[in-house]
């Protein structure tokens, strides 16, 4: 079947774009693949990434999980007063019934944070002045993927105090750069969920053809994987793909 190089067919769970990758005989070696909530079939040539933590293989994934806090007002709420919410030691002073967009405006008015590096969104009530509000505070940009400290002083409130929880911690992906791609021609291949399971991994190669699926969930981008496929970091490894543009 005939694709332009960058045009993407197929079903939901893999899509399927023709790239030359062929692995040469003495590019394939053994691994350990990392384990699934449950059995799951990966098809041939699923771009894989190495934990070098654990040794073992895992299937490339380019997402993030971001840095989330709730700010909660007590069934009883707060009836006057300011507190105040710190990071890596600069200090915004918010009022007792903020609303989401005044503690946004409050946090970017740190030296430390700028315009999208924080989104504040109302998920209950208006502001924090009525019982049982909630105020999500989620980091991006700058703060993507990273883990930050957030310390809240409520001290100043008139009242029963707010309560600030982390309910996400910030981290980048640990599978974010392609190493290798999974080398099993009698696809699919079976990944197990109990017991481990041994693979073998195309970690050099070169030019012939094949139809590497790519797969496309919730958890990674298109474009993430687009770029990881084109990244030089492919061809220190002596990994060539090619079927891409920008890819030679």
């Amino acid at each position: 079947m005939a694709t332009q190089p960058d045009d993407l067919i197929g079903t939901p769970e893999y899509q399927v774009q023709p790239l030359r990758c062929f692995p040469a005989h003495d590019g394939i070696r053994p691994g350990k693949l990392a384990q699934f909530g449950s059995d799951t079939e990966l098809p041939n040539l699923t771009p894989l990434a190495f934990d070098q933590t654990n040794d073992q293989w895992a299937v490339f994934d380019d997402s993030v999980t971001q840095e989330v806090y709730t700010i909660t007002s007590n069934s009883t709420p707060a009836t006057a007063g300011t507190f105040t919410l710190s990071i890596d030691g600069e200090t915004a002073t918010v009022d007792f019934d903020a609303t989401a967009a005044e503690i946004q405006t409050a946090l970017e008015g740190l030296s430390n944070i700028a315009p999208g590096d924080v989104t504040c969104v109302a998920t209950a009530e208006a502001d924090l002045g009525v019982a049982d509000a909630v105020v999500t505070i989620t980091f991006g940009g700058n703060y993507s993927g990273v883990a930050v400290a957030i310390t809240a002083d409520f001290s100043g409130l008139t009242g029963n105090v707010h309560v600030l929880a982390n309910t996400a911690n910030g981290s980048g992906a640990d599978t974010d750069q392609i190493d290798g791609f999974l080398w099993a021609p009698a696809e699919p291949h079976t990944a197990l969920a109990a017991g481990e399971t041994i693979i073998q991994v195309f970690r050099a190669g070169s030019v012939h053809h094949d139809d590497v699926p790519l797969p496309t969930t919730s958890s990674q981008t298109q474009a993430g994987l687009t770029a990881a496929l084109k990244d030089q970091s492919l061809r220190m490894k002596n990994i060539e793909v090619l079927g891409l543009e920008g890819a030679h």
